[in-house]
């Protein structure tokens, strides 16, 4: 059982996969950079983090080979065992949480509406770049 300081939730599309945009359920894009991922989450295993991996796909079986295929560490899918009052929440009760879409909270909310309007997750940034050489 997981020490419940120690939990972080992972996020899988654009955050461990790079995301085109939902085509199925079945259908999941390429890791990010897979010897990264897999050394950094090892890291977080061997210091006693327990990896739950955080999705809004419904289809775990999926999630779950996908996962084993490219040997990605991880502990759960969309359930955290550790906390046995969180069964059937919605939101995974983590430590941290490793997502493209956060932004940090520092305490003032003060310019929130600014981040929340001009956010852009990693990926939908490099696109715009990508395309900027492109008109170029």
């Amino acid at each position: 059982m997981a020490d419940w300081k120690n939990i972080v939730a992972v996020d899988l599309d654009g955050t461990i996969t790079r995301y085109q945009g939902f085509v199925s359920d079945e259908h999941i894009d390429d890791p990010v950079e897979l010897e990264v991922i897999r050394l950094e989450l090892e890291k977080m295993r061997c210091a006693g983090w327990y990896i739950i991996i955080w999705t809004t796909r419904r289809n775990e079986d999926a999630v779950r080979a996908y996962l084993a295929k490219h040997d990605i560490p991880f502990d759960e899918i969309n359930n955290n065992s550790a906390w046995a009052f969180a069964e059937g929440m919605r939101k995974i009760p983590a430590t941290v949480y490793i997502d493209d879409r956060g932004i940090t909270f520092n305490g003032m909310w003060e310019g929130m509406a600014d981040k929340v309007i001009a956010f852009k997750t990693w990926w939908e940034r490099e696109k715009e770049i990508e395309e900027s050489f492109e008109t170029k």
